[in-house]
C-alpha cells in the first residue's frame, strides 16, 4: 500500500476494492496493490479525496483541488481530467 490513510474506498463491477488516497487511486486485487494517479500531478500530489462509479462500471475520482477524473478500466495507469479549472465546469458530484 502506497499510503497509509485513505480517504475513501469503494467495490467496482469486477470485485476489485478501489482506494482514494494522498498518493493516488489504488487498486487491489486481493493479493497485491496497484498505483494508478493523474498525468497532470506527480504521484505524491495526487492527493485523491472522493470515489463514485456510474452504472457503467467507469470509476469517477476527485482530487483535493477539486479535479474530476474518469478510469474507465481501461489498463492505463495514468489517468486524464474530465474536469480542471481550465474547462470551467463544476465538479459537484459524481457524474
Amino acid at each position: 500500500m502506497p499510503q497509509n490513510s485513505i480517504s475513501d474506498l469503494l467495490f467496482d463491477k469486477d470485485g476489485y476494492l478501489w482506494l482514494a488516497s494522498q498518493a493516488g487511486l489504488v487498486r487491489f486485487n486481493g493479493s497485491s496493490f496497484q498505483l494508478y494517479y493523474p498525468d497532470d500531478k506527480p504521484v505524491m500530489e495526487s492527493n485523491i479525496v472522493a470515489l463514485g462509479k456510474n452504472a457503467n462500471g467507469s470509476l469517477y475520482f476527485q482530487t483535493q483541488d477539486h479535479h474530476l477524473y474518469c478510469y474507465r478500466g481501461d489498463n492505463d495507469r495514468s489517468l486524464r481530467p474530465i474536469n480542471t479549472s481550465a474547462t470551467k465546469r463544476p465538479s459537484t458530484g459524481i457524474p
